[in-house]
């Protein structure tokens, strides 16, 4: 919808297989109450929604959305400050092979997920401004090569 979700306490959003959706409704900064966010099998979706994303996010999960236009960097996560759990599945763009240095996650993650990414190659020293990570999980990653030479101070899992 064009002037967003009127759904002031919905606070789980799940969307699945919606194959022609491009942009995530607008505004959905206003849902404050909104802090599960998953999206999974939308392949035509091209960019979140006008504004950003609702600022209370707790977790986030992205899974085969391979039309994301905007390199990861670009997508505001930095800004959801309440954010913990983050998981993207299915490499956006498919063929990204290196979180940039620049790569602004916000620093209250606590657990990371990469999956599919089947051009990454290495993660960049950027991670290690993610000092509250407990959990790092990355699979089918076939080409990831190294990991930062400085791991994570909080880090106390670590799956690939």
């Amino acid at each position: 919808p064009e002037r967003g979700l009127p759904t002031p306490n919905l606070r789980r959003l799940e969307i699945y297989d919606c194959e022609n959706l491009k942009s995530l409704p607008d505004h959905m900064q206003s849902l404050k109450s909104l802090q599960h966010l998953q999206i999974h099998g939308c392949l035509s979706l091209e960019s979140f929604s006008q504004g950003g994303l609702a600022p209370h996010l707790t977790s986030l999960w992205i899974q085969d959305c391979f039309s994301l236009k905007p390199p990861i960097t670009e997508w505001g996560l930095h800004g959801l400050t309440s954010l913990r759990h983050l998981g993207i599945t299915g490499g956006c763009p498919p063929d990204l092979s290196s979180f940039p240095d620049e790569c602004l996650l916000p620093t209250t993650l606590t657990s990371l997920g990469i999956q599919r990414f089947m051009h990454l190659e290495s993660l960049s020293t950027g991670l290690q401004n993610l000092t509250s990570l407990e959990h790092l999980w990355i699979s089918e990653c076939p080409k990831l090569r190294s990991l930062p030479k400085m791991l994570l101070p909080a880090l106390s899992s670590l799956d690939i």
